[in-house]
């Protein structure tokens, strides 16, 4: 019976999330087509994706990217810091702040950190920065052990026509399409980046992406065959 288990849980497909949000006016923005396809696109990798749509507050995508294999997340952004629900954040480090729930607080006393991570997308305006108060992403993703990551060091903005993002969210869309044709994330990143140009004749930001991560080649990590990261 425990041989059988053991069988089971390694077979299972790697966990994934993929988080779409709805902000109305002013600061208008819609991530969850580009949610769903990036969802879609997993589960077509062998992934085991749950999608979220539903605005989360920020100690959601905090509590389960620990989990993931992969790690998708579209909201608005700045230095250290992406938009949760009623107001919550979801942070790189610790803060005062008690409607902040950082990566620091929730993994530092954990043996695993974030090694279970292949591959995080972390989607926002400014993700890529440093910031006074809640540090940065790049740095903590790449301490705790995340094999590979996206951030952005400037503003992304979508480009809606005939309601299709064709600005960041069609980047995203095709990022994870050609990952999903076993492209690295180097060689994704910049045809996704290309696409947008070609589609719209300008990048919605997106050339303000930058990867890093725990892996000696970041750029050069791909999602197929479907897999935890390089330390699980």
């Amino acid at each position: 019976m425990l041989l059988c288990l053991r069988v089971l849980t390694a077979s299972a497909a790697p966990a994934s999330h993929s988080f779409g949000y709805y902000w109305p006016s002013p600061n208008y923005l819609d991530t969850r087509q580009a949610a769903n396809n990036v969802a879609a696109g997993l589960n077509g990798m062998g992934y085991s994706t749950t999608l979220d749509n539903n605005s989360a507050y920020a100690w959601t995508p905090r509590d389960v990217i620990g989990q993931d294999a992969v790690f998708f997340i579209f909201t608005h952004g700045a230095p250290g810091l992406l938009q949760g629900n009623g107001n919550t954040l979801f942070t790189a480090y610790e803060s005062s702040n008690n409607y902040a729930y950082s990566i620091q607080y929730k993994y530092k006393n954990t043996s695993n950190k974030l090694r279970y991570v292949r591959f995080a997308v972390m989607g926002g305006c400014d993700t890529g920065f440093w910031g006074s108060t809640y540090g940065d992403f790049p740095s903590i993703l790449t301490n705790y052990g995340v094999d590979s990551h996206i951030t952005f060091r400037g503003t992304i903005f979508q480009m809606w026509i005939n309601n299709e993002d064709k600005g960041a969210g069609y980047y995203f869309n095709n990022l994870f399409w050609y990952l999903s044709q076993n492209y690295d994330v180097y060689q994704s990143d910049m045809y996704a980046r290309r696409d947008v140009y070609n589609a719209i004749g300008e990048y919605a930001g997106t050339n303000n992406s930058s990867i890093g991560g725990a892996n000696a080649y970041p750029t050069g990590v791909k999602l197929i065959p479907a897999g935890y990261g390089s330390y699980y």
